[in-house]
């Protein structure tokens, strides 16, 4: 009982950084207002 125990534990473990990495969409949309967004912008002299 205790190898099977152990080889359920050695699946989840195993499994679960799998499910964690999910699907990068293949767009992502700018956010609201990025027309009035200046960047890159340069740090501002003194």
């Amino acid at each position: 009982m205790k190898h099977v125990l152990k080889i359920i534990v050695v699946l989840i473990f195993v499994t679960l950084p799998l499910t964690a990495c999910g699907v990068k969409p293949g767009s992502v949309d700018a956010p609201q207002g990025n027309d009035k967004d200046l960047f890159p912008r340069t740090y501002p002299s003194k």
